[in-house]
């Protein structure tokens, strides 16, 4: 091949090249317009990578027994570490932020016949289902656009780190209560993950906001968070009142579970981020 020839194709191939990246960045856009419409609050990409330190930070909450009864935490801890464990050939992550904050100023938990509060989390429809299908939406949008692509969605339902790629993501940073915290919109949000083989753009890790406040620490009733980002479920009231498969709730917890029936909203009501959110 003559040295001109070597020319044209190296340079159509870069143009190709050029063309491709611009395609796939539209798409993105494309993708998150779409997400906007069907109610996510943010969409963000992370690459498909393993975790090295916030695997090691999991790996201890487990050696410390935080985690309590909750023994599934303690399988696939292969796919927890590296997503392509969860799907081969996995490139992206897409991360998207469902907001469950209730838009009425003057909130009051919602009370059962004896009396008890429910966080907000569970006060609608089973969010499983609800984001999930909002959720197959998208991944049905990135087939038709990439059909050869393989895509799986999950909403809390499978062996994910979803608060790590969060982070990793640039949804949002993890809060001294160990939530994700958007400075726009607080915590209180569900998470979706699609995993794709398509190479989306990855967008970058945002800046931890929560300073020296320590609110969610000192109001926690059963003093669960035990240091900054890390919680005991032995001592946390949504274990206890949802999680657990035991009967009896501890007496140290049970004087100081502070009316909840189902969840507990305390850490996330005292945080200065959810105190002017907008609301969805």
């Amino acid at each position: 091949m003559s040295l001109s020839k070597y020319v044209l194709k190296l340079t159509i191939i870069n143009q190709f090249k050029i063309y491709k990246i611009f395609e796939i960045m539209n798409f993105k856009k494309i993708l998150l317009e779409l997400a906007l419409n069907l109610g996510f609050l943010d969409m963000r990409v992370a690459k498909a990578r393993p975790f090295d330190e916030e695997f090691k930070n999991f790996s201890n909450w487990l050696e410390n027994g935080y985690h309590a009864d909750m023994q599934y935490m303690e399988r696939n801890q292969e796919k927890r570490q590296d997503i392509r464990n969860v799907m081969e050939n996995a490139n992206s992550v897409i991360v998207l932020s469902h907001s469950y904050f209730n838009d009425d100023d003057s909130y009051t938990p919602k009370r059962l016949k004896y009396d008890g509060k429910i966080a907000r989390f569970a006060m609608g429809a089973d969010y499983h289902k609800v984001v999930l299908k909002k959720l197959k939406e998208l991944a049905r949008l990135i087939l038709e656009q990439y059909p050869d692509s393989t895509n799986k969605c999950y909403v809390d339902t499978g062996p994910i780190l979803e608060k790590q790629w969060a982070v990793r993501s640039g949804i949002g940073w993890q809060g001294k209560n160990s939530l994700i915290i958007n400075r726009k919109y607080g915590s209180n949000f569900f998470i979706g993950i699609i995993i794709t083989t398509l190479e989306l753009e990855p967008d970058q890790p945002i800046k931890d906001y929560c300073g020296t406040c320590t609110k969610c620490l000192d109001d926690c009733p059963t003093k669960a968070i035990v240091k900054p980002k890390v919680v005991d479920g032995n001592k946390c009231i949504s274990f206890w009142t949802i999680e657990t498969k035991t009967a009896t709730i501890p007496e140290e917890t049970r004087k100081n579970i502070s009316g909840w029936a189902y969840g507990c909203d305390i850490c996330q009501d005292v945080c200065p981020w959810n105190k002017k959110v907008v609301r969805c």
